[in-house]
C-alpha cells in the first residue's frame, strides 16, 4: 500500500485548549433538519444536516462499505424525501463529498491546508484535532483524542469515500478517515464506508414521519435494464442481486463478470466496468481503462 503524508506542525496542547471553544462556535453553523428515505424497501427517518458555511446538506447516515465506483453510482441513485406543507419533496441530486485538487497532487496529510468537504466538517465544523502529529524533529506522535460528531448520530470513526477528481493515479480516489483526520488516497477497489452530500439546503419538514405512499416501489428489482433503483435498496439493474441470472437485451446479469461473459459488451455485474475492463476478466487490462 502506498502511503504519503505531509508533515503538520504546531502545539497539540494549544490545539486541545482551543478545541472546545472552536467546536461550540463551529457547530452553530450546522442546522439539523429531518427527512426519510427507503432502506431495503422500508421508509426510514434520517437527519439532514445543513452546513451554512459550505452551503451543503449532509445525509446523516453511514451506508455499507463498497468500492468507490459503486459508491458513486449509489449516491447518484439515492432519493431522500422531506414532508412539507406543500407535499413531499424528493431530492435526487446526492453525491460523494468532494476533495478539491490541491496545489500538488499528492497532498495526503493530517490537518490539511486545502480541505475537502469531509475534512472541513471534521476540523472546522466539529472542531476535532488530528490523531497524528509531528514535532520539529520530524518525530511522529499518536494523539489520544476523542472525536466529536456533534449532531451527527450515524458517523463512525472509520474511512469514507470521497471523489476521485485530482487523485494521483487513475486507479486511486480520495478518502477521509473520521478517526484520525487523514485526508488521503487509496485504490478504487478498497472497501470504504459511504456518506453522501448535496449542494444547497433542503426544505423544512412539517412532519417527521415516513410517507410510504409516495413513491410506490417494487419489492424487488423488477426491471434489470431501466437504469432505475426499482426496489429502493440503492442498487441499480445488474448491480442488484435480484437481477443475477436475468437475461437483458445486451447480455445477462451475473454476480461476477468472468470467463464467457468477458466479450459480450455488457456490464454483467453492474460495477461500471465492461469485459476486459472488469477486474473479473483481466486485472492488468483495467490499468488502461478509464472506468
Amino acid at each position: 500500500m502506498k502511503t504519503k503524508m505531509r508533515k503538520t506542525f504546531g502545539s497539540l496542547a494549544v490545539a486541545s485548549m482551543l478545541v472546545c471553544f472552536a467546536a461550540a462556535t463551529a457547530q452553530a453553523d450546522l442546522q439539523v433538519k429531518n427527512g426519510w428515505f427507503y432502506r431495503g424497501g422500508e421508509p426510514t427517518n434520517v437527519q439532514l444536516i445543513y452546513d451554512t458555511d459550505d452551503g451543503i446538506t449532509w445525509l446523516d447516515w453511514t451506508f455499507d462499505k463498497m468500492y468507490q465506483k459503486s459508491a458513486v453510482k449509489f449516491a447518484d441513485a439515492l432519493v431522500v424525501y422531506v414532508n412539507t406543507d406543500d407535499g413531499t419533496v424528493a431530492y435526487d441530486d446526492w453525491r460523494l463529498p468532494a476533495t478539491p485538487l490541491a496545489a500538488d497532487k499528492d497532498d495526503w496529510t493530517f490537518a490539511p491546508e486545502i480541505k475537502g468537504e469531509m475534512a472541513h466538517l471534521y476540523y472546522d465544523e466539529l472542531g476535532n484535532v488530528a490523531g497524528i502529529s509531528f514535532d520539529d524533529d520530524d518525530n511522529l506522535a499518536v494523539n489520544e483524542h476523542e472525536v466529536d460528531f456533534g449532531s451527527f448520530s450515524q458517523l463512525l470513526r472509520e474511512e469514507y469515500w470521497s471523489t476521485a477528481d485530482g487523485a494521483e493515479y487513475s486507479t486511486y480516489s480520495w478518502y477521509f478517515n473520521f478517526d484520525d483526520g487523514l485526508q488521503g488516497q487509496l485504490a478504487l477497489r478498497s472497501p470504504f464506508n459511504v456518506m453522501v452530500v448535496r449542494t444547497g439546503e433542503v426544505a423544512d419538514a412539517v412532519d417527521t414521519s415516513e410517507n410510504p405512499d409516495d413513491p410506490v416501489l417494487s419489492d424487488y428489482e423488477d426491471d434489470c435494464q431501466d437504469g432505475i433503483d426499482n426496489d429502493g435498496d440503492g442498487k441499480i439493474d445488474c448491480a442488484d442481486k435480484d437481477c443475477i441470472s436475468v437475461e437483458v437485451i445486451d447480455g445477462v446479469c451475473a454476480r461476477l463478470e468472468k470467463k464467457d461473459l468477458c466479450d459480450d459488451g455488457w456490464d454483467n455485474d453492474g460495477d461500471g466496468r465492461v469485459d476486459a475492463c472488469d477486474y473479473g476478466c483481466d486485472v492488468k487490462a483495467t490499468l488502461d481503462c478509464e472506468n
